[in-house]
């Protein structure tokens, strides 16, 4: 019986023809689809390179979810998944320009806004990994994905990792000088990019709200910004709510506390027929330009293998822990 792995969930089948092959660093191959034409089975992509004729791919669309929008404790509570996750496998017939015709018809109905991406499926009959194989990170087009296919044994002699290049952290930032003390409230789940009140959230398989990228209500399974001041950001999360940042508290009575700080990315009820980035880490709120980013979340890895050999390496699918904030923002620990 042929076995099926990925740490998010699927079922593929293939059929291959090749030899033993060794497996390190980036193995995919990734494309945005600008245009999907269900009539002419063809996708438009940004990039052709690196893609042929023959060539196995899967399909998948990473955001394009829909949350609570409301400024409680409800914001970012995920309302409608959408078509995010989506995906599918299928195979290039042919290449024409920067369209791709396809062997078989498109399963799924997928919406261009929420960032559709091809990766290359690369198949093998035999193959070993001799050095970490990794993805290429989520730039918010394309990444954030180690796919392969192996007919007969993958032996692992390294580990397959995807960690840090799911979703993006938010960006740490400096802020104005707000003249802040122990009175001021700054507990609004979402804020502006040019709001000195709250940090940037993390991303999501919610797509940002003009005019609410900051704050710390959560963006999805993206954590929430820290607000003022100093609060930490929350955790990114997937299958399971994350926990929120740190709270800051000044050592002058009348100093200027953190008590709002960025809450947990929330859990995702899904599931096999939809895959996820993990979501990214809230940044910190910071005034002295010592603050860190959040965390990037885990990656997706898809594996289609006869036998798995691991010799006691793992499939690694972690986000990121950032540094600590060195008195700005407390610091939280990125969950999966």
């Amino acid at each position: 019986m042929r076995k099926i792995y990925s740490l998010c969930l699927g079922l593929l089948s293939f059929n291959t023809l090749f030899t033993q092959t060794n497996l390190s660093q980036v193995l995919n191959v990734y494309a945005a689809v600008e245009a999907i034409d269900p009539c002419e089975n063809t996708l438009t992509l940004n990039d052709l390179s690196g893609f042929e004729a023959g060539m196995d791919i899967l399909i998948i669309q990473m955001q394009g979810a829909s949350i609570d929008l409301d400024n409680n404790s409800g914001f970012g509570n995920i309302t409608d998944l959408g078509s995010a996750g989506l995906y599918e496998k299928n195979q290039i017939a042919s290449l024409n320009g920067n369209t791709v015709v396809l062997s078989f018809q498109v399963q799924n109905t997928y919406d261009l806004a929420g960032n559709v991406q091809i990766v290359s499926f690369p198949k093998y009959e035999d193959a070993v990994v001799v050095d970490t194989v990794k993805g290429l990170p989520w730039n918010g087009s394309i990444g954030g994905i180690v796919a392969l296919q192996v007919a007969d044994s993958l032996r692992l002699e390294a580990p397959i990792s995807v960690n840090g290049i799911g979703f993006r952290g938010g960006i740490s930032a400096i802020t104005v000088n707000n003249n802040c003390n122990f009175a001021t409230s700054a507990n609004n789940y979402f804020y502006g990019t040019d709001n000195w009140r709250g940090a940037s959230k993390g991303e999501g398989i919610a797509r940002f709200t003009p005019g609410a990228e900051n704050g710390r209500g959560p963006q999805g399974n993206g954590g929430g910004g820290g607000n003022d001041h100093n609060a930490g950001g929350g955790g990114g999360s997937n299958l399971t709510k994350a926990g929120q940042g740190g709270t800051n508290e000044e050592p002058s009575f009348f100093g200027c506390d953190g008590n709002f700080p960025g809450f947990g990315g929330r859990e995702i009820l899904s599931d096999s027929t939809r895959l996820f980035l993990g979501g990214g880490g809230g940044a910190g709120h910071e005034n002295n330009d010592v603050g860190t980013d959040g965390g990037n979340g885990g990656g997706i890895i898809v594996l289609s293998v006869g036998t798995l050999v691991s010799n006691d390496f793992l499939l690694e699918a972690k986000g990121e822990t950032p540094e600590e904030g060195g008195g700005d923002a407390v610091s939280y620990t990125h969950l999966r």
